[in-house]
């Protein structure tokens, strides 16, 4: 009988946990389906469970045509990099690693490693200054595949950074 209640506003607090999981870690989950385990009756978990956690799953997934379009980008932009990076800084090797793009196709974040400059801001600095002239031949380039030649923004990578520390942190333990 108390569930039955607890319904509403259980409703309105699954709104605004999805909008929540939005901002925050994927290993959030994990936490929270304890606590409500733990802490909520059974019928409102078991409605979290096989229908808003799904759901917020499906809405985070990728469609086919996003793949698609990143992997282009990823080369395209990749060739262009790879051909102008030693006029723009010279003795560092700039590779593109990932790039994610928007539900709409209009914006793209794309992360970059750098390798052999030790200020890695000024470098995307500099890289950000060429963000026209880079969009402009990926528009070259993909003019015929893609409508809309999405906004681009360019972001360290630091996963390698990430991972080493990680090993290291791990050989401390041994």
């Amino acid at each position: 009988m108390e569930c039955f209640l607890i319904f509403p506003i259980a409703a309105i607090f699954f709104n605004y946990f999805i909008s929540f999981f939005e901002a925050a870690n994927l290993q959030l989950i994990d936490e929270v389906t304890k606590f409500l385990q733990k802490n909520i009756c059974k019928k409102i978990f078991e409605l979290f469970y096989t229908f808003l956690l799904p759901l917020y799953y499906i809405c985070k997934m990728e469609t086919i045509r996003q793949q698609k379009i990143q992997t282009l980008v990823l080369q395209e932009i990749s060739d262009y990099v790879r051909l102008k990076s030693n006029s723009w800084t010279p003795n560092t090797l700039l590779t593109i690693t990932k790039v994610k793009i928007s539900k709409d196709l209009a914006v793209a974040k794309v992360y970059i490693s750098i390798y052999g400059e030790t200020d890695s801001q000024k470098v995307l600095k500099i890289i950000q200054s060429h963000t026209k002239e880079i969009r402009y031949n990926l528009g070259l380039k993909v003019a015929k595949q893609m409508r809309i030649i999405p906004e681009l923004t360019f972001f360290e990578d630091d996963s390698l950074d990430y991972i080493e520390n990680i090993e290291k942190l791990l050989k401390e333990d041994k």
